[in-house]
């Protein structure tokens, strides 16, 4: 399709080296402006306070993905735009705590809404357990696995009765973490 070759990091920092400060300070003003996702890391980066605020506006994106108007139909949630959410929010959190949250928090939302409206589709049960042990990994990687065992074993306990072995996948991977 495209015979494109993707700048590599070697590159990027010759680019780097021969822009002026000026040239440099043209292109990260550019990247501000156009790139939600640069402003908001330069933001978080700056000025931490405003990483919940932030945080904040990336929940509200996955709760809308759970959210059934009336008579509307019913539109199945979209892995993609919560993954695009944790994933953006991800890229530029600098507590990781908040990243675990945003995690278990998509997790939380799906889990309630299988549980109230019933079955979602094939492609949020095999998101659903990665997701969580991802959690869960990046938990004991930062040390805060002794902050987040209670939630791991809530979100465990409210999938124990889901379908399709999805209980038995967060049993697996809370037991093989937490013994």
């Amino acid at each position: 399709m495209f015979d494109m070759k993707i700048m590599t990091q070697n590159e990027f920092e010759e680019y780097i080296e021969q822009k002026s400060k000026e040239g440099l300070l043209k292109d990260l003003n550019h990247l501000f402006e156009k790139v939600p996702v640069v402003r908001h890391y330069y933001s978080t980066l700056i000025q931490p306070s405003t990483e919940i605020t932030i945080l904040k506006k990336y929940k509200k994106v996955i709760k809308e993905q759970f959210e059934i108007e009336r008579g509307s139909g019913y539109v199945a949630p979209k892995v993609s735009v919560i993954d695009k959410a944790v994933s953006e929010f991800s890229q530029i959190a600098q507590d990781q705590n908040n990243v675990v949250n945003i995690i278990f928090y998509a997790i939380e939302e799906a889990i309630e809404f299988i549980n109230h409206y019933g079955d979602i589709n094939h492609e949020f049960y095999d998101w659903l357990p990665t997701t969580y042990e991802s959690a869960i990994k990046i938990s004991f990687r930062e040390n805060l696995e002794k902050s987040i065992q209670s939630r791991c074993e809530k979100i465990k306990d409210r999938a124990l009765h889901i379908g399709y072995g999805l209980g038995d996948n967060f049993d697996y991977f809370y037991s093989k973490n937490f013994h």
